[in-house]
């Protein structure tokens, strides 16, 4: 008679077999109580060094560190095998002074010619007043190229109380070298550097008549007053500045008001030109 199993039947013969599961497959005997770990679960030791490096690498400044690292590395490196600063070459400057250039580089002879940075130096270059736009370029194996573009000096601008040279745009290039262009107009007022191209260029159509303005006023960051060097002021109108400025030169040549003892001519009116004449001891100091 068979003897029966829960987990099965057992061989004739009275030896007993594995248990099976429902699919008649076979399985051994259970060895422990925790159940098996899963496939995704199963990870070689010989990668946990690597989750440990990749882990390490993620922490905040880590990257940055080895990246600051390696670069030194390769600047040393390069520099030991001669490629180091032995030369700053520039083209285009006229007035830019050389001092200037050197200290916009942050390098000197016999540094590694990697550790000049050159779009820094180029950012810092365009900071020297006279300096429009600048190239910078690293020429193996020891040449730095400084390739310059200069602003042009369009007029004196009187700010605090000091002249300053100042580009058609309006930029600044600063107090060097005033005396070499001490035959530009002088312009005053806040907006003055932003709105004098349109008045010097109205100017430009009576060129003798303009050389003898000393000084143009912006007021109110609306209008214009002129300075004549026979100290005639001259109020022009808002906007305009041709028609202002051609209604101006009429009035001078037709009445001779730089010949005359007048001390305002004003054109803020459109339907009328105001005099104002000196008291007769200006006139007379004038004279004299």
């Amino acid at each position: 008679m068979r003897q029966m199993s829960l987990f099965g039947r057992s061989k004739p013969g009275g030896t007993r077999g594995a248990a099976s599961d429902r699919r008649g497959g076979r399985r051994g005997p259970r060895r422990g109580l925790l159940p098996r770990p899963r496939r995704w679960m199963r990870i070689p030791a010989a990668l946990l060094p690597v989750a440990a490096v990749g882990i390490w690498l993620a922490l905040p400044g880590t990257t940055g560190r080895i990246l600051d690292g390696i670069q030194a590395g390769f600047v040393q490196a390069t520099a030991g095998a001669g490629m180091t600063v032995q030369r700053v070459y520039t083209d285009g400057r006229r007035r830019t002074p050389v001092e200037a250039i050197l200290t916009a580089l942050e390098t000197e002879v016999g540094a590694p010619i990697f550790s000049v940075d050159p779009r820094a130096a180029r950012a810092r270059i365009q900071e020297i007043g006279w300096v429009e736009r600048a190239v910078v370029e690293r020429r193996l194996p020891s040449t730095v190229y400084v390739r310059l573009v200069e602003r042009t000096p369009f007029a004196l601008w009187q700010r605090d109380g000091r002249l300053v040279l100042v580009d058609r745009a309006g930029a600044v290039i600063g107090p060097q070298g005033i005396a070499q262009f001490a035959h530009l107009p002088v312009i005053v007022g806040a907006d003055a550097p932003r709105r004098a191209p349109a008045l010097l260029d109205a100017m430009a159509a009576r060129p003798a008549l303009s050389k003898r303005v000393r000084a143009a006023i912006r007021m109110g960051e609306r209008r214009w007053n002129l300075r004549f060097d026979t100290g005639l002021e001259a109020r022009l109108p808002e906007g305009e500045v041709e028609r202002a400025w051609a209604r101006l030169a009429a009035e001078i040549d037709e009445g001779g008001l730089l010949d005359r003892p007048v001390d305002v001519v004003d054109l803020r009116l459109a339907d009328r030109t105001i005099l104002r004449l000196r008291p007769p001891a200006a006139a007379d100091e004038n004279r004299t």
